[in-house]
């Protein structure tokens, strides 16, 4: 029975390293996938501010329903990178 739990618990580094290598690529892309995203939603905040000037500064209509659409992605984009700490660990750092 030993013999199973040794040969279970052999990683040979050729395994490590492909482990490895699968997950470098991932991050990789998942890099790029977001700096597009982030292009994105750069580009949708500068189109807002833009019909902002041109309307004088007020969020109306459509422009107020584009910044509720454009608030929801940030706060998506937000948790998608690092979702924030829970509320109880905020208490404990003041």
């Amino acid at each position: 029975m030993s013999e199973i739990n040794k040969a279970e618990d052999h990683v040979d580094f050729a395994s490590l390293a492909q482990l490895r290598d699968e997950i470098r690529v991932r991050l990789h892309l998942a890099r790029m996938d977001a700096k597009e995203r982030w292009q994105e939603l750069e580009t949708q905040f500068a189109s807002l501010e833009h019909r902002l000037t041109a309307d004088g500064g007020s969020l109306l209509g459509s422009s107020a329903q584009l910044a509720k659409e454009l608030k929801q992605s940030l706060v998506d984009f937000r948790q998608r990178l690092a979702p924030e700490p829970e509320a109880s660990t905020h208490a404990s750092n003041r």
